[in-house]
């Protein structure tokens, strides 16, 4: 009678085989299947009395229970590493995993490498590269359990292409102009619209994080300007929230710009939106529901935002998308004065080198990068252009948009009667005005301040 036994984690199997000999094998499972390993044991005690070989390991199973080990660890990648080595490496999946070889890798590559071109089925270079590391993570986690005895992903120095574009065309137009930029947080389009694109333009978090935004991440009345703490993301096929790309916690300053509209969205867009006031643990941006919004249907609101306002929808031969944004916001912010380095601890979290390692870049520093971009709504038909109060500031004295008095940003009577609660009951302390913010290292006589915009 054999049994299952669990070694690093992993269920083995050990039982006799037609010789009567002692033989332990893996069945790549993980501890928690215990069932499934009992039933493996089964069926494979049963070959052997029937005279057939015993159950062989292949790398399709052992890809299924390396996926789901991830998942329960929280890899965030754990289904699109396995999804992308049974998409694109079909045949290796029915190997036993101990025979592979090297060659076999190595082919696999050189079929991926031929399928590479410009046409939309074609694959990018880019895809091989992610595909290929897949393949090396899980094969080194099999030597890492003791499954095999050395890694087949060894391909010469130079064998997977260079990480080139599918398109060449296509990265230096996939990013706004900031005058596209401006439309997408400027009327006609709706409040909601505005608030999406905005918060993405602004701040650069990714479009997951922004699903999974709520309003106690939001933190409006802090000087010199407001914080957003990006702590989660939302997972369309797992539907649920999980940490971010990176695993670690972002924070990022809020624009003036962004504050006023995430008042005026906190004011009465959400009541309008939902039926109700929003609470410290609702989404900032939900379905009329309260539920979270995948990746495709704001893909789809995009693009109609873009044919509406007569702007673009393509970047050379593909479509613009929702992740663009991200990349208008690092571009914008550099080219209007803020520092790489300001920037990229605002939107990415890893750490590059030494000199990231021994740097911790005070908020100020991320503060002034953020204040530094110069993108206001347009102008709406009948707005008065004021000029602002005079701050600290390398930039030239502006002027931004204001509505008209008789159009001032209050609580209709409908929604002031069904009362706020006590976390909006702040809203309209002090009116819209968002806090000014003057550089460190600015100079006499120069301003640039925001005021409400529409």
């Amino acid at each position: 009678m054999g049994t299952v036994f669990i070694r690093n984690g992993v269920l083995w199997l050990n039982f006799k085989d037609a010789d009567g000999r002692r033989r332990q094998v893996t069945t790549g499972l993980a501890r928690g299947q215990e069932a499934q390993g009992r039933d493996l044991l089964a069926q494979t005690e049963a070959r052997i009395a029937k005279g057939a070989a015993p159950t062989v390991l292949t790398v399709s199973t052992q890809l299924e229970a390396w996926e789901a080990r991830r998942r329960i660890e929280g890899v965030t990648m754990a289904r699109d590493d396995a999804r992308s080595i049974r998409n694109h490496c079909p045949e290796l999946l029915g190997l036993p995993l101990a025979e592979v070889r090297p060659k076999h890798v190595r082919e696999a590559v050189s079929r991926l490498k031929s399928r590479m071109g410009p046409r939309r089925e074609d694959l990018a270079p880019k895809t091989v590269w992610k595909v290929y590391g897949a393949l090396h993570t899980f094969f080194e986690a099999a030597v890492a359990e003791e499954l095999l005895p050395a890694t087949p992903c060894t391909l010469p120095r130079g064998y997977l292409p260079k990480k080139l574009d599918k398109h060449p065309e296509w990265r230096v137009e996939a990013v706004f102009t900031r005058e596209e930029a401006r439309a997408l947080i400027s009327e006609p389009l709706e409040l909601f619209e505005r608030v999406t694109w905005a918060i993405i333009l602004f701040t650069g978090i990714r479009t997951g994080e922004v699903s999974a935004l709520r309003w106690r991440h939001l933190e409006l009345d802090l000087k010199p300007l407001g914080r957003m703490t990006v702590a989660f993301s939302w997972s369309r096929e797992e539907k649920t929230e999980k940490p971010t790309k990176t695993g670690e916690t972002r924070l990022a300053p809020i624009h003036p710009v962004l504050a006023s509209l995430l008042r005026q969205w906190k004011l009465h867009g959400y009541f309008e939106h939902v039926g109700r006031h929003p609470g410290p643990d609702d989404l900032v941006l939900p379905t009329r529901t309260g539920k979270h919004i995948n990746e495709g249907p704001r893909i789809e609101r995009l693009h109609k935002n873009l044919e509406q306002l007569g702007l673009r929808t393509r970047a050379g031969p593909s479509r613009l998308r929702v992740h663009d944004l991200r990349r208008t916001f690092i571009t914008l912010a550099q080219a209007d004065g803020g520092l790489p380095n300001s920037v990229r601890s605002i939107t990415h979290t890893g750490k590059r080198d030494m000199i990231d390692l021994y740097t911790s870049l005070p908020w100020e520093a991320k503060c002034a990068a953020v204040q530094s971009m110069k993108l206001e709504p347009l102008p709406t038909e009948g707005a008065q252009i004021i000029p602002m109060a005079v701050g600290q500031s390398r930039r030239p004295v502006t002027s931004a948009v204001t509505e008209r008095p008789s159009e001032a940003l209050v609580a209709p009577a409908t929604h002031r009667d069904h009362g706020a609660s006590s976390f909006g009951d702040d809203l309209g302390k002090g009116g819209l005005e968002p806090p000014l913010l003057s550089e460190p290292d600015s100079k006499p006589g120069a301003a640039t301040s925001y005021a409400t915009c529409p």
